[in-house]
């Protein structure tokens, strides 16, 4: 979605509606926060760490203010 969306340092007019919002991006961070020991949770945190850093970076760089990150976003990572 965020390859549609985004077009370099713009946002696609053509696919603008495909920007994901922030409750997208806390259900992946939560899903990452219930994987089982069996995953590497190493890989798993950073994952979704990462996550959390590309929220920051929209918000900064694209003026997304709907991508701002919540509670639940850094209580989850």
């Amino acid at each position: 979605m965020e390859n549609l969306a985004y077009a370099g340092n713009e946002i696609n007019s053509k696919h603008k509606h495909l920007r994901p919002m922030v409750d997208l991006y806390n259900a992946c961070i939560s899903a990452y926060a219930k994987c089982t020991a069996n995953n590497s949770n190493c890989d798993v945190a950073k994952r979704a760490e990462r996550l959390l850093h590309r929220m920051v970076y929209l918000r900064k760089h694209f003026n997304q203010k709907d991508i701002s990150p919540k509670f639940l976003s850094y209580n989850s990572v």
